[in-house]
């Protein structure tokens, strides 16, 4: 009974199948062939779009009219999708560019970043190797035209940045093409009478960015604006040494500078780092600068190589001191230190009063941090994110130090100032002759009626 069983039941299951056979042959029949025709590509509806990209100078999957090559197909919702974000997606054919075989000393920012379309167009250009702009309009659109454009100007730059510049990185500093005294004696012969006039009697072969700037100066010979006294009167062996060629020797004395520019004995162990440590050419320059006190660089580039800023460089708080916000760190700070903390240029009150008048910001009746004159008790000295520099909220400020009026905020009818915490709408935070004190200047009926003028 068994095996009769499994026989019906086997014979049942193989005419199951054959019939979903036939009707899948059926059902193949029935369908029409697909047609052979290729899908639609991009061209068939965006063709005016593709013909203004095949002018200039043209991305080469442009030029093929393989849009698929960086674009996925469209889906529902309509866009030119990319196959992957920026950089990854140029990798793909740009590895050389993207992956230098020997590693850079220094990266142009924008490749850095991987915004590779801050620079260059993505289908198509007036300019060579799709370039946004002509070569140097592109550079200004980051670094200040004014310092390429004085009133004599380096050939190189004429020519275009890249004449001397990597676009992308480079093995050398400033992405220097090649090492800087190199690229300078390609051009310039410095064995000529003349060219030793002009360097007091010296066939000068290296250190030509020490006095000369290489893009453009207000004098003639592209010479910095400023120059170390010896080196303007031709007195090189004031400084250096002669070897038994007559060539000059470099200058191995740590010690030299304090020859001529004394220390304050005064300010010991209370001076700016690379003051105590006798590395003065960590910010001065040699023989010349374009920056006032010999710099080396601009004061904002030179304090941000070891003091970060506060910000992180964007800018995002509320507030900025404006001296902080210029990168003018010396209008409160000195150089070289002064006994005050932090190097600052006087204490407190009386560093805040060279800016701010001090008749309106302390004195008899003020209020008690301003007529101590401890501005900090209130404020921050580079950014806030609170208003005018303070180093909290108004209301969590004031109520720091006038905790009787916290509980009074916690009642059931509160003056709206006052329990927004807006304390400054009715007081002077600094100084006032009105009354009662720290009123704002005005007596309490004309204050009153600046907000409810159905009083008056």
């Amino acid at each position: 009974m068994k095996r009769a069983h499994r026989r019906k039941r086997t014979v049942s299951l193989l005419l199951v199948t054959a019939g979903l056979l036939v009707f899948a042959a059926a059902m193949h029949l029935a369908v029409p062939a697909p047609s052979a025709a290729p899908r639609k590509g991009c061209i068939d509806c965006h063709a005016g779009m593709v013909e203004k990209m095949l002018t200039g100078n043209v991305h080469a999957p442009v030029k093929a009219k393989d849009c698929d090559a960086c674009h996925l197909p469209h889906g529902l919702i309509g866009g030119a999708f990319l196959r992957q974000e920026v950089p990854l997606l140029c990798q793909r054919c740009h590895e050389a560019v993207m992956r230098p075989a020997v590693k850079p000393v220094t990266v142009h920012a924008p490749f850095a970043k991987g915004t590779c379309t801050s620079c260059h167009a993505a289908h198509n250009s007036t300019q060579p190797r799709l370039l946004k702009a002509a070569q140097n309009e592109g550079c200004y659109g980051c670094h200040n035209r004014g310092d390429y454009e004085k009133a004599i100007v380096h050939a190189p730059v004429k020519q275009g940045c890249a004449t001397c510049h990597a676009p992308h990185s480079s093995g050398h500093p400033a992405l220097l093409k090649e090492a800087a005294d190199f690229l300078c004696l390609k051009c310039h012969q410095t064995d000529g009478q003349k060219a030793k006039a002009a360097h007091h009697g010296q066939e000068v072969r290296s250190g030509c960015l020490g006095c000369h700037n290489p893009h453009s100066t207000e004098k003639r010979g592209l010479v910095k604006a400023t120059f170390h006294q010896p080196v303007a009167a031709g007195k090189c062996t004031a400084c250096h040494g002669t070897q038994p060629d007559g060539r000059l020797a470099k200058v191995a004395d740590a010690a030299l500078c304090v020859k001529c520019h004394k220390q304050d004995a005064a300010l010991a162990g209370k001076i700016h780092r690379p003051v105590g440590e006798g590395k003065c050419l960590e910010c001065h320059a040699v023989h010349a600068s374009d920056h006032r006190g010999l710099l080396a660089k601009r004061p904002t580039q030179l304090c941000l190589d070891c003091h970060k800023r506060e910000d992180g460089g964007h800018q995002t708080q509320t507030q900025t001191h404006a001296p902080y916000r210029d990168g003018n760190c010396l209008a409160c700070h000195a150089a070289h230190g002064k006994k005050e903390t932090f190097g600052l240029k006087a204490s407190g009150a009386a560093l805040c009063a060279s800016c701010h008048e001090s008749a309106k910001y302390g004195g008899a009746g003020g209020h008690a941090p301003a007529a101590k004159g401890e501005c900090r008790t209130c404020h921050q000295p580079h950014v806030a994110d609170s208003r005018a520099l303070l180093t909290k909220k108004e209301e969590a400020l004031c109520l720091s130090c006038h905790k009787e009026l916290e509980q009074q905020m916690n009642r059931f009818s509160v003056h709206r100032p006052f329990a927004g915490g807006e304390c400054s709408r009715c007081h002077n935070p600094h100084q006032s002759g009105g009354a009662p004190k720290l009123l704002r200047e005005r007596d309490t009926t004309t204050l009153c009626v600046g907000c409810h003028e159905s009083l008056k």
